[in-house]
């Protein structure tokens, strides 16, 4: 089961930044940061070895400190996604697998949506998806 990149944000969500879908990497990036919380690398969309994209987030944590100046540096686009915008793919005998650990398949989570659980937290409880031993693990 792959799932794709889900970046380590669980702290921007806890101070209150808000993510957007970026289509260019397939993932969640930060569209607003709080005042005095700072991001960089792959929770940025960017995957590859780039120093750019940490010196600029470094740069402004120190002037948010009182050290120095934040440079404004350049961080170029990534030029191909490393994940897949839908990590589900048909298996021959129609076992989309979401949670090996709740035996839970996409069509569980499609039978969440008709019922009326459009909200992420509702639907995760509806469907137990996540509430077993990995539910640390499980992003949804």
């Amino acid at each position: 089961m792959s799932v794709g990149w889900a970046p380590a944000a669980p702290l921007l969500y806890q101070a209150g930044t808000r993510m957007r879908y970026d289509e260019a990497v397939h993932q969640f990036v930060p569209a607003q940061l709080p005042p005095g919380v700072f991001a960089c690398g792959r929770v940025n969309g960017v995957h590859t070895a780039r120093a750019a994209d940490g010196e600029r987030g470094g740069t402004a944590a120190a002037a948010h400190c009182g050290f120095g100046v934040a440079r404004v540096v350049g961080v170029p686009a990534e030029a191909a996604s490393p994940t897949h915008p839908w990590p589900i793919t048909d298996h021959p005998d129609g076992k989309n697998f979401l949670d090996f650990d709740e035996d839970l398949q996409l069509g569980d989570q499609e039978n969440a949506i008709q019922e009326g659980f459009d909200n992420i937290e509702l639907m995760k409880r509806f469907s137990t998806v996540g509430m077993g031993p990995s539910q640390a693990s499980t992003r949804t």
